[in-house]
């Protein structure tokens, strides 16, 4: 939080929980989100159950829960954020991130 602003940060690499807590978030109001589109989509299956399998003991994950997203089927595959702040090869070299610099300038 800057200022009494509340910003959410978001890239590719957002996926499942975070990515619903970004759904919450934006479709509340609550702040905006700032960077990249989420990995996944608002809606999605996740929460899931593990076991073996019985004769080769292969590890098998199974999502259990379907989440669907206020937006229902609006939601595209990806969440957008409110504000886009890309990442870029250059700013990985130069371990810069363009996302918490125009948070701290801009927020």
């Amino acid at each position: 939080m800057m200022n009494g602003r509340v910003y959410i940060l978001t890239s590719k690499a957002t996926f499942s929980s975070a990515t619903w807590f970004a759904v919450i978030f934006k479709y509340n109001k609550i702040g905006k989100l700032v960077g990249e589109p989420t990995g996944n989509a608002p809606n999605h299956y996740g929460n899931p159950i593990e076991g073996n399998l019985t004769n080769s003991k292969i590890i098998v994950s199974i999502s259990k829960d379907d989440y669907v997203s206020p937006y229902g089927a609006k939601a595209k595959k990806i969440l957008k954020p409110d504000i886009y702040v890309p990442l870029r090869a250059k700013d990985v070299i130069s371990g810069n991130d363009p996302v918490i610099d125009w948070v701290v300038n801009n927020g």
